[in-house]
């Protein structure tokens, strides 16, 4: 069965199944977020100051969108546990975090492509992305 979302207005969506008969308006003002365990990617502290989406290519804002698919699929615990593509930043921090996140949490840089990184941090189901990583020189 195809889903379909289509905007009816700006506080209402309908959803299609593709049979005529099963419609459903949802009113997007009394939407809850629903955990399922996963990871969320939230970008609200994203500092493009150290670097921008704009600086990426096409090839590496595919592995970019790829990752954050992946995420979505793995729990935190998960994500953490696998040292080759996450690393806890160990050490004194050269950046300080955005205010709105607290300095007594754990910095993690996470592999995206062959070079390129993201860094943030891990707040319950999510993974807050703060900086952008490129050319991987976070550390520089």
């Amino acid at each position: 069965m195809r889903h379909e979302l289509a905007k009816k207005n700006s506080n209402h969506f309908r959803i299609e199944s593709g049979q005529k008969s099963a419609v459903l308006t949802v009113d997007a003002a009394r939407l809850d977020v629903v955990s399922d365990g996963c990871v969320n990617v939230c970008m609200k502290y994203f500092q493009r100051q150290f670097e921008c989406l704009s600086h990426w290519q096409k090839a590496e804002l595919q592995a970019l969108s790829a990752w954050v698919e992946k995420m979505s699929k793995r729990t935190p615990t998960q994500v953490k546990s696998t040292t080759k593509t996450c690393h806890r930043h160990e050490g004194g921090r050269k950046r300080p975090l955005p205010l709105g996140l607290s300095p007594d949490n754990d910095v993690y840089g996470l592999d995206v492509g062959t070079k390129q990184r993201v860094h943030g941090v891990f707040s319950g189901d999510n993974f807050f992305l703060v900086w952008l990583d490129r050319e991987h020189r976070f550390h520089k």
